[in-house]
């Protein structure tokens, strides 16, 4: 993983802050078929950390592999 230490556990914690504030997400996700990937995405976008992360030098395939780490995304039937 290419993100430093410090800025993924800011990243961690900022995604733990929205899924239990929102804990209707991942089923309401689910329920329309949408992807984990469209999931942890939008996770972000509701964080402010988007810019700093660009600003410091990842890409979204380095932010998806924290993205990757920093969530759970379990399909239920």
């Amino acid at each position: 993983m290419k993100m430093s230490q410090g800025t993924y556990e800011v990243l961690a914690s900022a995604i733990s802050r929205v899924q239990i504030a929102h804990p209707y997400l991942k089923a309401a996700y689910q329920r329309k078929g949408l992807s984990w990937e469209r999931y942890r995405w939008d996770l972000l976008h509701r964080t402010s950390l988007s810019r700093r992360l660009y600003d410091e030098g990842l890409n979204d395939d380095h932010i998806d592999t924290a993205l990757r780490r920093a969530t759970t995304y379990e399909v239920t039937p």
